[in-house]
């Protein structure tokens, strides 16, 4: 990476944990033009997120595609344009993993009542359910109904699958990363978590 762009990446995560989206933005801008890698337009997106131009920050996660969790954010921020969503839902869900556990359930929770679709909600509380298992699983299944993007569909599928693993069910573990292997729905994050789950388990 280039010294330059990462000097300028780095004032733009001190500016953006500052609350200073705009001259986070900028030093993100500044970063990819010195070295185009996509971590810096990844952060640059949720910048945009939080001046909330929305349609920008759509844009710039719908360019980078599988990087990261730019598939789930782009359909998800497409969404509060269309209006299916309240807008700064998504800025919410990220903002959530700032929040104590228990604060963090409970947002969750709430954009998930409030709209039953919103699949990353139920992808992100998994995340911290790691010692209720079987409330994990549960929550996996019921987002698996909703997903729409690869990112989250992939997420909760590997989630459904680990409950099985670390319960002894094997095969059934292996069998739900199949489905998901030939659904057309495996973007290459969760691929990349699958092969480490897959290499352990030799």
């Amino acid at each position: 990476m280039n010294s330059s762009a990462k000097l300028e990446y780095k004032k733009g995560q001190n500016a953006l944990n500052a609350n200073q989206p705009l001259a986070a933005l900028r030093a993100f801008w500044t970063a990819y033009k010195l070295d185009p890698q996509p971590e810096f337009i990844y952060d640059a997106a949720y910048a945009l997120l939080l001046l909330k131009r929305y349609r920008w920050a759509q844009q710039t996660y719908a360019f980078l595609g599988d990087f990261r969790a730019a598939v789930q954010a782009s359909w998800a921020v497409e969404g509060e344009l269309s209006g299916r969503f309240p807008k700064g839902f998504y800025r919410a869900l990220i903002q959530s993993r700032n929040l104590p556990k228990e604060k963090a359930l409970q947002a969750l929770s709430l954009m998930r009542q409030h709209a039953v679709a919103y699949a990353p909600a139920y992808l992100e509380a998994c995340r911290y359910l790691d010692q209720q298992p079987s409330q994990a699983y549960q929550l996996a299944l019921a987002g698996l109904d909703q997903a729409e993007d690869h990112y989250t569909f992939g997420g909760l599928k590997l989630q459904a699958a680990l409950y099985r693993y670390y319960r002894g069910q094997k095969e059934a573990a292996r069998e739900l990363l199949l489905e998901l292997e030939y659904s057309g729905r495996l973007c290459e994050e969760i691929r990349q978590m699958i092969i480490k789950m897959q290499a352990t388990d030799e």
